[in-house]
């Protein structure tokens, strides 16, 4: 088993059950715009790329004046690249893999959440994939969920999907990861009855109908996802070769 280092970020209880789904959550009778899902992004800018360019006729001239039709390509191939990410994923606990898609092709999929640590399964059929199509991949889709470990009313369930492009538009992120989590609290926890959840979800609305208890509980998550982001970013700097990478964590009440 792999070793936690940040044991209040990501490192689950020894089962976790997520929902393959993530709500988004609104106070009922409060603003359209109160949800209590809290976002992270990471654009991911990696070193040893070339750069395609066209250099004869009309392309060639507005390549070479305005930079136009200019392709970057990345050192790191769809397969480096997974072996790679799939490594972060295991380090991070997101372990759960929803689908796995490789140039629009579904390679992988587990959307019931049929199969809650199944990340050596989806990699395989991956790799499986990258190895039958020898003309060469170029964009990945990678879907997991996971939880932080701080307690149920402090922790987000997450979800978080990668994008990564062996050849994309000069100068645009290699790596796109952007995490969705909403509080667990809103979750219904494993040794609970249906009664008891329910109960518990309508005490918790009630208090949350005060917008000063909302902010507050907003702020508390949204301050949990800055660890998770930055915990995301410390993980990936130790597996890429990173030339820059831009951070973002923001309410949807922040757009």
């Amino acid at each position: 088993m792999t070793s936690c280092t940040s044991p209040t970020v990501h490192c689950p209880p020894p089962v976790v059950f997520v929902e393959p789904v993530i709500p988004v959550f609104s106070i009922p009778n409060a603003s359209a715009k109160d949800s209590m899902a809290t976002m992270g992004k990471l654009d991911i800018h990696l070193k040893g790329a070339s750069v395609d360019s066209p250099t004869e006729g009309v392309a060639g001239w507005f390549a070479s004046n305005f930079g136009m039709f200019r392709k970057q390509i990345e050192g790191y191939s769809v397969r480096e690249f997974l072996e790679k990410y799939s490594k972060f994923l295991s380090d991070t606990s997101l372990r759960n893999i929803l689908f796995i898609e490789i140039d629009y092709t579904l390679v992988y999929a587990d959307k019931k959440n049929e199969r809650p640590d199944d990340l050596n399964l989806a990699i395989g059929a991956a790799f499986e994939y990258v190895s039958q199509h020898i003309s060469g991949s170029n964009k990945v889709v990678v879907s997991a969920v996971g939880r932080t470990n701080k307690g149920p009313r402090e922790d987000l369930e997450l979800s978080v999907e990668a994008q990564f492009y062996q050849r994309h538009g000069f100068g645009k992120p290699t790596i796109e990861i952007r995490a969705i989590g909403i509080p667990s609290t809103f979750v219904k926890q494993e040794k609970e009855t249906k009664l008891e959840y329910e109960n518990r979800l309508k005490h918790l609305t009630q208090e949350l109908e005060d917008y000063l208890k909302r902010d507050e509980f907003r702020d508390e998550h949204k301050q949990e996802m800055k660890l998770v982001v930055a915990d995301y970013r410390q993980h990936l700097a130790g597996l890429f070769e990173i030339d820059r990478l831009e951070e973002r964590v923001y309410t949807e009440l922040e757009g």
